[in-house]
């Protein structure tokens, strides 16, 4: 039973080496030579547990953390973006990134980490406060509808 799970242990091992571990190396390598972006990497973020995949990938030198971490930024871009319109803050959009049904608040929990993502958090709470403070700002008779997205 051991020398059984054992086995299959090593052909999982060997797997991931193969077809996963090395694809992505090589991806990495590539746009190391070239200087253009790990598009293969950059597309499998899209979950905590393809992250931390990649972050073990990447490794511990000093040019897989430099790697990984132009990675992690231009996620972190991508999933803020609907956030800011020519580089001001839309209140509105930033704080829904941290409802907790929005799944990219995990992405953005594991690219930044636990503290980070606090701070982010509580900034969220405070851009929902203007966002709702300018709605009734606007409305102050109480006669108008507001109308949102969902």
């Amino acid at each position: 039973m051991i020398k059984e799970f054992v086995e299959k242990w090593k052909e999982a091992n060997q797997f991931f080496k193969q077809n996963i571990a090395d694809r992505f190396r090589t991806d990495i390598a590539r746009s190391l030579m070239t200087g253009e972006a790990p598009i293969e990497a950059f597309n499998k973020m899209n979950s905590v547990g393809n992250i931390r995949e990649l972050k073990k990938i990447a490794g511990e030198s000093e040019k897989g953390q430099e790697v990984f971490n132009a990675l992690a930024k231009a996620k972190l871009r991508e999933i803020f973006s609907n956030a800011f319109t020519d580089g001001s803050l839309q209140a509105g959009n930033f704080y829904k990134l941290f409802d907790k049904k929005e799944k990219t608040r995990e992405l953005i929990k594991e690219l930044i980490g636990s503290t980070e993502y606090k701070n982010l958090e509580e900034i969220g709470k405070i851009a929902a406060e203007f966002s709702k403070a300018g709605k009734e700002l606007l409305n102050t008779s109480g006669t108008a509808t507001i109308v949102t997205g969902k």
